[in-house]
């Protein structure tokens, strides 16, 4: 009986150890059309599952373990949103100039949902920060910041502003006034999507920090790394399935960018709402691991699938369908709501087209 390793590597949705594991096993073993799917008790791994496959067309049977690389972890030693009001200010303000003023924003030109989505995740951030910096100054003893205020206009008001009728003791009431409007409709804006909003935030924010240092790339990587040199002692194995999804794409192509195996074994890649493309208008190094991925020998298929409905994934072609390395389109049919809301992200892993490919 043929022997397969498939390797998933979820991204954000890795909520806890297995749960990528187990979302992807149930989802392979509730396909039966092209194949029966059957999992097998495996005790020994709790880390690993295994399923038995029996084609319909040639009764043929395979087993395919299937293991996880969970980091999680990493992102929650990255991110935390249990920041003191101070550093929540700083941070924020690195955010803001860090993606709203980068040329991402050339991504957003590709789709139409692309750009709503972006342009709608720098609104929620900008609001955020400036409610963030609202509690901050309110914070602060309001006297203080009231002479402070009142201290920059010690010199007489212009004519222009006198004829409006304001002078220097009004002032700092309309300018405390105007920030509390501000605050108060940022609130209210934030308070309509808190769970977007801090799914935002954390894509953003540990995105953010994915890109800038090396070593927290190199922290998944290396898991990657090791769940492939134990496959490698295991002369069982014919073939090896890297299944990434979101970012989690990002740490399986710079592994096989510089693959090499003396083994003479099968190792493809299959992508889901990949963000390469995305992530690369801030790094180039990102396209250049795709690049070295279809140039290296020991990488045999590189399957990408995308859908124009969610706009958290890139829109770029590696390929047609058919051939060594393809990109292929998706249609998932949602409502403009669940786009915005992220869910067509997450939809790929129900995608029959995602599941056969799995398992064929």
């Amino acid at each position: 009986m043929a022997k397969e390793a498939l390797i998933v590597i979820p991204g954000f949705d890795s909520k806890e150890v297995g749960y990528a594991l187990n979302r992807t096993v149930d989802k392979l073993a509730s396909e039966q059309s092209i194949a029966t799917v059957n999992k097998v008790s495996t005790p020994e791994n709790p880390a690993m599952q295994r399923l038995e496959v029996t084609y319909a067309d040639s009764g043929e049977k395979k087993e395919i373990d299937v293991y996880e690389i969970y980091w999680g972890d990493i992102i929650n030693q990255n991110y935390s949103d249990n920041l003191p009001v101070w550093k929540k200010v700083v941070f924020g303000l690195e955010l803001i100039f860090f993606w709203l003023f980068s040329p991402v924003w050339k991504a957003a030109f590709k789709n139409k949902w692309m750009f709503i989505g972006i342009a709608f995740s720098g609104l929620v951030i900008t609001f955020w920060y400036v409610s963030i910096v609202g509690v901050f100054i309110s914070a602060l003893d309001s006297t203080q910041v009231l002479d402070s205020i009142k201290m920059i206009f010690q010199e007489p008001l212009p004519e222009e502003e006198m004829r409006m009728g304001l002078s220097v003791e009004e002032l700092p009431k309309l300018v405390s006034s105007l920030f509390t409007e501000i605050f108060l409709v940022a609130g209210i804006v934030i308070g309509l999507f808190p769970t977007l909003m801090n799914l935002i935030l954390k894509v953003s924010g540990f995105s953010m920090k994915f890109i800038k240092s090396q070593m927290v790339r190199d922290d998944v990587k290396n898991r990657v790394q090791t769940q492939m040199n134990a496959i490698n002692k295991d002369n069982s194995y014919e073939r090896v399935t890297l299944f990434a999804h979101s970012l989690g794409v990002i740490p399986a192509l710079e592994f096989l960018s510089d693959y090499n195996s003396n083994r003479d074994i099968e190792v493809r890649c299959i992508t889901i709402g990949s963000a390469v493309s995305f992530m690369a208008n801030k790094a180039k190094i990102f396209r250049d691991y795709a690049k070295k991925v279809i140039s290296n020998d020991k990488v045999t298929e590189w399957a990408d699938f995308f859908s124009k409905e969610d706009w958290l994934c890139s829109y770029e072609s590696i390929g047609k369908p058919g051939d060594r390395f393809y990109s292929e389109e998706i249609k998932m049919d949602s409502s403009w709501l669940s786009r915005m809301s992220t869910k067509p992200h997450t939809e790929y892993f129900n995608h029959s087209k995602v599941i056969e490919k799995l398992i064929t």
